[in-house]
């Protein structure tokens, strides 16, 4: 996984804080590469050092639901290194309410994105509505920087 770092990332980052999220993750998927942005750079060295996302639950649960939001008080934890994932989450980040969604850019790639709060429910998926359109051209912006379209080759 490779972690992106970016202006106007940066800069997202910092606007969407002021809507009451106090988290946000956007990781683009595509074959076996993931290129990531963290606002918690604690919760960022977790995730990478103890190799979270092939475990992650709200991950698992994601994609079976393709853009649908997945509350992470919904999701159903069977083994330990889940739970343990689910508690550094909302420890590291600070969050108790949030959501995850994995969402279509292309045939080939993924956007996978959360939004984390301390507030209610509501004002997380608030500030998803607000911000929606802006996380897509940002998914979609990352995805042509990391993964650019392929050189069609001349024919003779």
């Amino acid at each position: 996984m490779n972690i992106i770092e970016n202006i106007e990332v940066n800069r997202f980052i910092n606007d969407i804080k002021l809507s009451g999220v106090e988290y946000f993750s956007l990781g683009i998927i595509k074959e076996d590469q993931i290129f990531a942005i963290f606002s918690s750079p604690t919760w960022q060295k977790f995730y990478l050092e103890n190799q979270c996302f092939d475990y992650d639950p709200v991950i698992k649960t994601a994609y079976v639901n393709y853009d649908m939001p997945v509350d992470w008080r919904s999701v159903t934890v069977l083994l330990k290194k889940e739970a343990f994932i689910m508690e550094a989450r909302s420890e590291l980040t600070g969050c108790q309410e949030g959501f995850s969604m994995i969402k279509k850019i292309d045939r080939e790639t993924s956007a996978i994105l959360a939004f984390g709060g301390t507030k209610d429910f509501s004002t997380v998926m608030n500030a998803y509505a607000t911000y929606q359109s802006e996380v897509t051209r940002l998914a979609e912006l990352l995805s042509s920087i990391y993964f650019p379209p392929k050189k069609k080759k001349k024919e003779k």
